[in-house]
This record gives structure tokens, C-alpha cells and sequence, in this order.
């Protein structure tokens, strides 16, 4: 902007000086202030290229998103209704980082101010399917809590 501003300056002078050395002097108005005006249009589309309003993201945009936070959801209902294997890969640990996050407790500083938050937000019978170190080593098959558990564990974390 000040380099705008002093080169516009320096066009202004310099073509005056160069008019003033040619004998005919009726045109050295003209040119200045033709000068002044190219400055002070530049000046103003830098300035005004910040007020320009933001165009609104395209519909098919929104509709992406939409789309792609309907099949996350309903992948992550597919999981919470299929086996506990399917629930340890996929939703424990996205349900330990939330808890995490949601409390401010973390695993690794403090374990056992970690298991305690969990049994005292989640109860017993939740926190066992949240607990990141409650992984199935063998089997796995059997099925995983269901919707209804994901549904508790998620309201229990919006109450937080």
C-alpha cells in the first residue's frame, strides 16, 4: 500500500517534470491529474478488494458435507450394532479421545484419575465399552453393546 502510494507520487511529479520541460504547458494539468486518478483507483480496488462480500459456499458443497456426515453416522450405528471387535477398532477409541477431550482427563498423565472419571461419568456397565484398555486380545465375535449403549455413552458426554 505505501509503495502504491509513493510510486504514485513519484508518476505525478515525473510527469510533471517531464511536461513542464516540453514547451507546451497546457497539458500538464490534464496529465497530473490523469496520473492522480490511476493512483487513486489502484488505491481503491486494494482497499476495497477486502470489503468484496464472500460468496456463500455452492449447494452442491453443503450437500456433500451432508451427505458425507449422514454415511459417518450411519457407519458408526452399523458398528455400535455389529460385534465387539467391531466396537474395539472402530468406536472405542473415537468414544476414548472424546472423553478425553470432553473431560480433561488424560490416560497417560494419570491412569487411575482416568479409570476413576470414567466410572464415575459413565457408570460400571458403560465405562467397560469406553475403557481404551478394555480391548478383546481373543475372539471378539460376540456381539457389541448396540445402539442403545452408544446412545448413553454419547449423551453422557454432551452432559459433561
Amino acid at each position: 500500500m505505501k509503495r502504491l502510494i509513493a510510486l504514485g507520487i513519484c508518476l505525478i511529479i515525473g510527469i510533471e517534470l517531464l511536461l513542464l520541460i516540453v514547451q507546451d504547458r497546457r497539458f500538464v494539468l490534464v496529465a497530473a491529474g490523469v496520473a492522480a486518478a490511476l493512483v487513486l483507483l489502484n488505491v481503491r480496488r486494494i482497499l476495497g478488494h477486502g470489503l468484496e462480500p464472500e460468496t456463500d459456499p455452492d449447494a452442491d458443497d453443503l450437500g456433500d458435507a451432508l451427505r458425507r456426515w449422514l454415511s459417518t453416522t450411519e457407519t458408526t450405528i452399523r458398528w455400535s450394532d455389529s460385534t465387539r471387535a467391531d466396537w474395539d477398532r472402530h468406536l472405542r477409541p473415537l468414544l476414548a479421545r472424546r472423553f478425553e477431550i470432553a473431560t480433561g482427563q488424560r490416560q497417560a498423565k494419570d491412569p487411575a484419575a482416568f479409570v476413576a472419571t470414567g466410572r464415575m461419568l459413565f457408570g460400571d456397565g458403560l465405562w467397560e465399552w469406553v475403557d481404551p484398555n478394555n480391548v478383546a486380545r481373543i475372539g471378539g465375535r460376540e456381539p457389541g453393546p448396540g445402539r442403545g449403549a452408544l446412545e448413553s455413552i454419547l449423551q453422557r458426554l454432551e452432559q459433561v
